[in-house]
């Protein structure tokens, strides 16, 4: 979801100078006031059989864990709408898509000698997007703070902003093998409540503290209710069946991660 977002806003701001350049016309004072006065921006996205596709991601430290060969395909009609309301809060809104499909190739561990070494292959997910909602918060503007799940004192040097974001979402299939193939997951579910078909809903804060580690610096993510069931249908160990995994009542509400650098 989020790299979806994060591709349609690139997508956006790369063909802004292009359009602009194809249909520049001047405006009258008239026109200038019906502009500024529109209410947001909303953005229509599809994405076909060819799909998005990424060769590879690599994270480097000494070694390297690389992602192979990730891809994202059938999304129709998914909305996006962009406003900024008067306290400066970004508000981001999504609607929802039905039957996305994601794939990943292999997860990789490689040594400064180019050793390579195969930690996950053939992810496969299906997956029903419901419609989520993401807020931006501009915690300069007074009063919003009080608005967050999130404690004062998380909140002294931040930098004054922070993410909330309710999702929905529900895995229909889900399909990996790791270590080498001598682990394997199948028929991997994820749904709400109200059993298969309906979408489990997810909380988080995501925010930003100044300074070092030692000091409290780092980006922050605070986790809410997970309301939903996450269901193994087969699991394999060295070829073998060793049965079925299901996980109900899924609460997170009392985790923080803090994320830095060491």
């Amino acid at each position: 979801m989020k790299l979806l977002k994060k591709t349609s806003l690139a997508a956006a701001i790369m063909a802004a100078p292009f359009m602009a350049q194809a249909g520049m016309v001047a405006l009258d004072d008239a026109s200038m006031s019906d502009v500024t006065g529109q209410a947001g921006i909303t953005m229509e996205i599809n994405i076909g059989a060819a799909g998005i596709s990424v060769g590879e991601i690599e994270y480097i430290d000494e070694g390297s864990v690389a992602l192979k060969n990730l891809t994202v395909t059938n999304v129709t009609n998914l909305t996006q709408t962009i406003d900024v309301d008067a306290a400066g809060n970004l508000l981001i809104g999504m609607s929802g898509v039905t039957g996305m499909q994601i794939g990943l190739g292999e997860v990789a561990l490689r040594s400064t000698a180019g050793e390579e070494a195969q930690l996950v292959s053939d992810l496969s997910i299906t997956m029903d997007l419901g419609a989520s909602t993401t807020t931006i918060a501009n915690l300069a503007a007074a009063g919003n703070a009080a608005n967050l799940n999130i404690t004062d004192d998380a909140l002294n040097g931040s930098g004054d902003v922070a993410i909330l974001s309710n999702t929905a979402i529900e895995i229909t299939d889900m399909s990996v093998n790791a270590l080498g193939d001598a682990i394997g997951i199948s028929g991997m579910k994820f749904y709400g409540t109200g059993g298969e078909g309906t979408k489990a809903t997810i909380d988080q804060t995501i925010w930003a503290q100044a300074g070092d580690s030692s000091t409290g610096g780092g980006v922050y993510i605070q986790m809410g209710q997970i309301a939903g069931t996450l269901e193994i249908g087969a699991i394999e160990l060295g070829g073998s069946s060793i049965g079925q995994v299901k996980v109900s009542d899924i609460n997170l509400a009392g985790m923080t991660t803090r994320i830095y650098g060491h």
